[in-house]
């Protein structure tokens, strides 16, 4: 069991593999349209922001292409960019979310020499909008030896990440599986994970 509880950990290093960044300032466009949306809050538990649809409606058909229908088209992608990330055991995660829905990224402690550990690949997956602030992620790694290069398992993470206002922090719980070769459920483990944008610094 040792090189299993040596897999588990890692899995947790790599909980959650691959994923997302660049946001919309979503606080200016808010503060554009004069009205307050949403609670300031980074809870998980958030959910989609009230929305007055008569208004939404009268402002679409008067063009105000700022107003909220605006706001909330750029909610929808408001997770696209890049992140460095701290899982709750201090592992660091790097991730990158396309405007296609793909995402990709990769962990502290992917790369082991240690056999029975493995090596896991940089992960790839699929993100999605579930309504206001919040996004949920379903990400894939390929485990194999890397001295053989041979298969020893797959591993699986999802998670339900929120953003905060600005679109510069964002925060969640994640779910990493490992799974053997034949596609038996070796481990399971759940966990915290806190995001921070990666932002452009002009070059002095």
């Amino acid at each position: 069991m040792t090189g299993l509880n040596r897999v588990s950990n890692l899995t947790r290093v790599s909980l959650t593999v691959a994923l997302f960044s660049i946001v919309c300032n979503l606080s200016v466009a808010a503060q554009s349209t004069g009205r307050k949306l949403w609670p300031r809050s980074s809870s998980v538990s958030r959910v989609a922001p009230f929305v007055d649809h008569d208004i939404a409606y009268q402002e679409e058909q008067a063009g105000q292409t700022g107003g909220l229908l605006g706001i909330l088209e750029a909610q929808k992608t408001a997770i696209v960019g890049s992140w460095i990330g701290v899982s709750s055991e201090g592992n660091r995660i790097i991730q990158t979310y396309n405007a296609d829905g793909t995402l990709h990224g990769s962990a502290q402690g992917e790369v082991s020499t240690i056999p029975e550990l493995g090596v896991l690949t940089p992960g790839h997956g699929v993100w999605a909008h579930l309504g206001g602030w919040q996004f949920g992620f379903t990400a894939m790694g390929i485990l194999y030896d890397i001295n053989t290069g041979a298969y020893l398992g797959m591993l699986k993470a999802r998670a339900l990440l929120t953003l905060n206002d600005a679109g510069d922090q964002m925060s969640g719980t994640d779910k990493v599986e490992v799974f053997d070769p034949d596609g038996n459920l070796v481990f399971a483990a759940t966990g915290n994970t806190t995001f921070t944008r990666i932002k452009f610094e002009p070059f002095n």
